[in-house]
């Protein structure tokens, strides 16, 4: 398949992102391919994060900015639902629905990218027949050598459109990137990392350390539907690599989410996929995989 410069559409979520704005511009505007459309979807920002969007915006004709504003629904389905939308929105924005893109990318804000990001990253899946979704090595700004480790993540990935029509699409619940991968790995599809495209997550080490943040971990797992067995050998990981506090903070928040009133994931893949995880834990084959997997929700 022959690599196309402009041969995707971007979507970044935005919200009280009006301090990232600046590096997040320079880090798109000097990419070697750049975005056929760079579409913002605000949600609810109280800041000047929409104001600053159209001024840097100014003369670009291909990034738009859209403002979706939901209210009363749970925090941690905004970012899938401002996706969704931005994707669609999108869609109806592009003067030549035939010819849209045949990727689709997705930035966070708080993201800087060397310039050969996307080019990197777009001439992969357009050459890989399995591969599905692609990324860089992307590193935590002030982390630890471990948040730099050759993984998929989330704030800066490039989707194939078929994938996403076949998966039902971005979801508008608990996180949609994980649960992306699993559905591309049950269908044997590739996820890809591309060693020269690097960026840094500018987010600072305690926020991902933070005690706190174990008990919201423990919660989603539940949500997603882990199965009790399977957190408490998540539990004995993260007593061992980060403390016992953390570790008890995860399990309150796991036991947190069974007395709430939020319901689990519905759908049966998701559902199998976290309940049968401590197998794939103990499967020899897997095991060094299978650690780095759970510490790294």
């Amino acid at each position: 398949m022959k690599y196309e410069p402009a041969s995707y559409v971007l979507v970044t979520p935005v919200r009280n992102e009006s301090k990232m704005l600046a590096g997040l511009f320079e880090s798109v505007l000097n990419q070697t391919a750049k975005p056929a459309m760079w579409i913002f979807v605000d949600d609810c920002s109280t800041d000047d994060t929409r104001d600053k969007i159209h001024d840097m915006a100014f003369g670009h004709n291909w990034i738009v900015s859209e403002k979706k504003e939901e209210t009363g629904i749970p925090s941690w389905t905004r970012y899938g639902r401002a996706i969704d939308y931005g994707i669609k929105r999108s869609v109806e924005l592009f003067d030549d629905t035939i010819h849209y893109p045949k990727l689709i990318g997705v930035l966070d804000a708080d993201t800087i990218l060397n310039e050969r990001y996307f080019e990197e990253t777009t001439r992969a899946l357009s050459e890989s027949p399995n591969g599905v979704i692609a990324t860089g090595l992307i590193s935590v700004e002030g982390g630890a050598a471990r948040d730099s480790s050759p993984q998929p993540r989330g704030c800066a990935r490039l989707y194939k459109r078929t994938f996403l029509d076949e998966v039902g699409g971005f979801r508008l619940g608990l996180a949609p990137d994980s649960i992306l991968e699993i559905k591309a790995a049950n269908r044997k599809y590739e996820l890809i990392v591309c060693p020269e495209a690097k960026g840094v997550h500018r987010r600072g080490p305690s926020e991902l350390s933070d005690i706190s943040s174990f008990k919201v971990r423990g919660k989603v797992q539940y949500l997603l539907g882990m199965d009790t067995v399977t957190m408490l050998a998540m539990a004995c990981l993260f007593s061992y690599s980060y403390g016992v506090r953390k570790s008890m903070n995860f399990v309150a928040g796991y036991l947190g989410g069974i007395k709430g009133e939020n319901l689990q994931v519905e759908d049966p893949e998701i559902r199998q996929y976290y309940s049968k995880a401590w197998q794939r834990f103990f499967r020899k084959k897997e095991s060094r995989l299978g650690v780095k997997s759970l510490l790294r929700i």
